[in-house]
């Protein structure tokens, strides 16, 4: 771009060629003025010229001005803090190239008192809305100078110290614009870049617009995908939206859902940030050091934080190593937080198995099975340490075989808030021969932590084959008295008191 400000004596000198100026006295301060009210026209050159300067506030006291195409030389006095305005009209004579404002320069001629002045252009004349004056920036927010086309904005001088007699020159800098990058919110403009340096790779704005409860993910180009920069010698104009993201909580909780953690994700969220994962990983480690002691290792249930579209719900699982499965169970509603655990497998057991009615604060209810791990029909996956079965207090429920595939179990301890029996829950014995085989049962001694009268009260709750497997021999010893299983091939129970 060619600058006349540069050049301001041969171009007043040749004033006479391209400008009409009329002079009469516009003043704007006390202490601060501009003579004159200046219009241009230069139809041959290509560069922006300002054709008006307009003063906005109304002084008493004048002096001189001269008005060159792109800057104003002003006699100057007044006290510090006194501030001028006025409006500049800037017209583009160019035929082919938009320009925008850049900034303003004092003349190095008259450095000296312009180093006492503030000259700052805003978009309006309250100076509430300022323009970007940075020579040295990449990119500006003013309006843009089509060929052909005027803008106008306003300029406020402020004296940083009292002057008596100085006199200020004052370059208005335009700078071509090579392309421009729309910002939209909801469809709506937020905010316009004019680029006038491409020589260096365009930063997009990071600044998000106003908050509408969801959370800012960036600004979209036109295929959704968010935009950090355009290189180097681009020309092509952008226009990108602002990208809104839903807003969750991912939310890590122990087993009896007291929460431990929470850290809230997005749809953009593909995991956890840096110093909540190392907090969880702390936390975990540090159940895992208090559960070992109980013979137990803890584990976060899993979860997708990438395919989020819900708060997320992260559960503590306590697990017996290598002795109990366990799995925890909601009940409806459906809140995401375990009400209690079933058994639901088991891994080479030991002589004397063991199921705990509570861990780590939340109930043991359901014995879904602890042996046979594969299925009931897998016939060579047979526990055959197993002597002793211990169910305690809390368990409720003993599922279809649950205690099935022990050929040399011989005692089972249950509970007296025990209040159903499954289908055949302890099976026959098929490592001693095959169905309709007189050794494929097996005698078993029941040991039932209640009464008798409560004993009936759980068979008559339970399925009716619940002693399937069982032979002559079996009892149930109750607190006051016991059941005899008295048939061979039927299921005949005698009662028998202490």
């Amino acid at each position: 771009m060619k600058h006349l400000m540069t050049h301001t004596l041969p171009l007043l000198v040749c004033l006479s060629a391209f400008l009409f100026i009329s002079f009469g006295y516009a003043t704007i301060s006390s202490s601060l003025a501009i003579k004159g009210d200046v219009s241009a026209k230069v139809p041959a050159a290509d560069e922006v010229v300002i054709t008006k300067i307009t003063p906005v506030s109304d002084p008493t006291n004048s002096k001189s001005s001269v008005i060159a195409p792109t800057n104003i030389r002003t006699d100057l006095s007044g006290e510090a803090g006194q501030t001028v305005v006025y409006q500049v009209t800037a017209h583009n004579f160019s035929k082919d190239t938009s320009y925008v404002y850049a900034g303003i320069v004092p003349g190095t001629e008259f450095f000296e008192d312009s180093a006492k002045v503030d000259a700052v252009a805003t978009k309006d004349a309250e100076g509430s809305s300022p323009l970007i004056n940075d020579v040295a920036a990449t990119y500006y927010e003013s309006a843009p100078i089509a060929p052909g086309e005027e803008v106008v904005f306003y300029v406020r001088y402020t004296l940083k110290e009292a002057l008596t007699a100085g006199e200020l020159m004052i370059n208005y800098v335009f700078r071509p614009i090579i392309y421009t990058v729309t910002y939209l919110n909801n469809n709506e403009a937020f905010a316009t870049h004019h680029v006038t340096d491409n020589s260096v790779a365009y930063t997009v704005l990071s600044q998000a617009p106003p908050g509408n409860g969801l959370s800012f993910a960036g600004w979209m180009n036109a295929n959704a995908i968010v935009m950090s920069s355009f290189p180097a010698g681009n020309t092509h104009d952008y226009t990108l939206s602002a990208k809104w993201d839903n807003i969750y909580m991912i939310i890590f909780s122990d087993a009896d859902g007291t929460v431990l953690y929470e850290e809230q994700i997005t749809d953009s969220s593909t995991s956890l940030s840096a110093e909540g994962q190392r907090t969880v990983d702390a936390i975990l480690a540090e159940l895992n050091t208090t559960a070992a002691a109980n013979h137990m290792s803890v584990s976060w249930s899993e979860y997708d934080i990438a395919g989020a579209t819900a708060d997320i719900l992260v559960k503590a699982i306590y697990n017996y190593n290598g002795v109990l499965g366990l799995e925890p169970v909601y009940e409806q509603p459906d809140d995401g937080i375990a009400d209690y655990y079933k058994i639901v497998a088991v891994d080479t057991l030991p002589e004397t198995v063991e199921v705990p009615g509570v861990i780590n604060g939340l109930p043991v209810k359901v014995v879904e099975r602890i042996t046979n791990i594969d299925g009931e029909q897998d016939w060579a996956n047979f526990e055959t340490n197993v002597k002793t079965i211990v169910i305690h207090e809390g368990v409720e429920r003993l599922e279809h075989n649950s205690l099935a595939w022990t050929p040399n179990l011989g005692t089972v301890m249950l509970p007296n808030t025990l209040q159903y029996l499954g289908k055949n829950t302890f099976s026959r014995n098929i490592a001693l021969g095959g169905f309709g085989r007189g050794d494929d049962k097996k005698v078993l001694t029941i040991e039932y932590n209640g009464t008798m009268a409560e004993w009936r009260e759980v068979v008559a709750n339970s399925d009716s084959n619940w002693d399937g497997g069982l032979k002559r021999g079996s009892i149930v010893r109750c607190s006051d008295g016991y059941f005899s299983l008295e048939g061979t091939f039927s299921l005949s129970w005698k009662e028998k008191s202490y």
